[in-house]
């Protein structure tokens, strides 16, 4: 029985059964708003989450209650807990106009409380224009949450630096590592149509994997690899980045390197890529939480990660799950794992933070804001 059942009880006369069963069965709603398109991470982690949630909530028979609902399903009422999980830009085309999808969300929804999870944070390393006008975006959502909930220490870090947020109520939830839905066969040509014969893929020598777009260290890697080395970008061009593609192939042409890019993947094929690759590869710098990493790690995988203090973070959390190079190393521990393969194969399981894990850590985080 949670407090606020045991508070009506106190004083008058001994409750009816029927009162007590009231009391018993009472749960605090909790609304997941996930929004944008279905392919995008950030769309897929709140859909993942909600799921998840729901399973923990029907496991959970004693403590406090929490009902999970979707906010564009759910029936017109007052949730007691709104969720958000943000990243501008599937909020609204301009930063103004997703900081105000999210003000009319709150007047609309009215909780007694709300938790967002901010994601791609902004970095200096973005230019101090952009990081600018983006950090005060998020600074906004950050100091008018109830809770913000961080997917790494380095960004906790990083909502913590954001001008007025020096005292935000934080937590830290890391990303879950899912694991990839068995090998299919088959793959997709850049413009997402199946190639013809649905032949599984052929061995990459270095993949990365995600939505391609600048700043990710695809040139760093294509610099570093051997003349005649074959580098397969599991993923599609970033929205707007068609045309660094053409900038990366013509690169790799001059280097003598064959840069092959997948296009979208359906989760089905997923795996299938995932083996192909002999050496996984994380080559960018300045991450502050990355699902393709966790992806790779769910999968098996021992990828080869450029140092970073989100890079390190990982390092200490699952030990030998990633294998950390320096800018000046890099090269050489690439060659490295070209000469050896086996090293980037774990030798045991993934470790153990999947779904249900995450959505138990966000219960608890939920419970103890409406408690």
């Amino acid at each position: 029985m949670d407090a606020r059942s045991e508070e009506s009880q106190r004083g008058g006369a001994p409750p009816s059964g029927d009162q007590v069963g009231r009391a018993q069965m009472h749960v605090d709603v909790v609304r997941h708003a996930v929004i944008g398109p279905p392919h995008h991470g950030v769309t897929r982690y709140g859909r993942g989450l909600l799921v998840a949630a729901r399973t923990v909530e029907a496991a959970d028979a004693a403590g406090h209650r929490l009902r999970h609902v979707d906010l564009e399903t759910a029936s017109p009422g007052r949730a007691d807990l709104l969720h958000v999980p943000f990243t501008d830009r599937i909020f609204g085309a301009t930063l103004d106009a997703a900081v105000d999808s999210v003000r009319h969300l709150l007047d609309r929804e009215a909780p007694r409380s709300w938790v967002v999870n901010l994601h791609d944070l902004p970095q200096r390393e973005e230019g101090a224009d952009r990081y600018s006008r983006r950090a005060a975006a998020y600074a906004w959502l950050a100091a008018r949450a109830d809770v913000v909930v961080a997917n790494s220490q380095h960004e906790a870090r990083g909502v913590h630096d954001l001008p007025g947020c020096a005292d935000v109520n934080i937590r830290v939830i890391p990303l879950p590592l899912e694991p990839v839905a068995a090998p299919g066969t088959g793959r997709r040509a850049p413009d997402g149509e199946p190639l013809r014969g649905g032949d599984p893929p052929t061995p990459a020598d270095i993949g990365l994997l995600g939505f391609v777009y600048p700043g990710k260290g695809y040139e760093r890697l294509i610099d570093a690899a051997p003349v005649g080395t074959c580098v397969r970008a599991i993923g599609q061009a970033a929205e707007g980045h068609h045309d660094y593609l053409h900038d990366l192939m013509e690169r790799a042409r001059q280097r003598g390197v064959d840069f092959e890019v997948t296009g979208y993947v359906p989760e089905g094929m997923l795996a299938a890529e995932l083996h192909a690759v002999n050496v996984p590869v994380c080559p960018h710098r300045h991450v502050s939480a990355s699902g393709s990493l966790n992806t790779w790690i769910a999968h098996g995988r021992v990828p080869l990660v450029l140092e970073s203090p989100y890079m390190i973070e990982i390092a200490h959390r699952w030990p030998g799950a990633v294998t950390v190079a320096t800018a000046q190393d890099f090269r050489s521990r690439l060659l490295e794992c070209l000469g050896d393969p086996r090293r980037t194969r774990a030798l045991g399981a993934p470790p153990s933070w999947g779904w249900s894990e995450v959505a138990a850590a966000y219960s608890r985080v939920w419970a103890e804001e409406l408690s």
